[in-house]
């Protein structure tokens, strides 16, 4: 049986989810697709995971229309996983560290990042605020872990890029 809506704005908000799940799935899947080329198919599902996750949480800079944000993330993501992952890698340790103590102190103070297509209230600031230190945690205990501890260098980085990625636009978004 169909879903019947009681109102039309019902619907938009409906149509709106639906939209924003086909995006994502789309995105996320595109994503892979192109990774395949560059053998670098679980360095991207790491990144988007770990991306997409604090990103949630953080919030940070985004776009006016659906076009341009679907375009800048699989720019982004290829970016990310193919030329910054790689450069980040010619960093010894202590510079890592210094990054990741830098963006836990940025995302501590600044997250989530208010904008105005985005409404929050104190409580929900609030549990986002809690839910991006805990994100973030997890996430840097796992970039150490693999880096210091199980010498997975290549799949830390990914986790690192999406760290430094999301303080990127949660600054750009102060900014802009």
């Amino acid at each position: 049986e169909p879903k019947t809506f009681r109102t039309e704005d019902e619907k938009e908000i409906y149509q709106y989810g639906i939209s924003l799940l086909i995006g994502g799935v789309t995105t996320f899947t595109l994503a892979l697709l192109i990774s395949i080329p560059f053998h670098r198919t679980a360095n991207t599902i790491i990144f988007l995971l770990s991306f997409l996750i604090l990103r949630k949480m953080t919030s940070g800079v985004h776009l006016a229309s659906s076009t341009a944000c679907f375009i800048s993330s699989q720019m982004l993501c290829l970016t990310a996983v193919n030329l910054l992952a790689p450069l980040l890698q010619r960093l010894t340790g202590w510079y890592l560290v210094a990054f990741l103590l830098f963006s836990g102190i940025y995302i501590f103070i600044f997250a989530p990042i208010r904008h105005i297509n985005l409404e929050l209230n104190a409580e929900e600031i609030r549990v986002l605020h809690t839910r991006s230190v805990i994100v973030f945690a997890i996430e840097s205990g796992s970039f150490l872990a693999l880096y210091f501890g199980f010498h997975e260098r290549d799949k830390s980085f990914d986790i690192l890029t999406a760290i430094l990625l999301t303080v990127i636009l949660m600054i750009a978004a102060k900014l802009f």
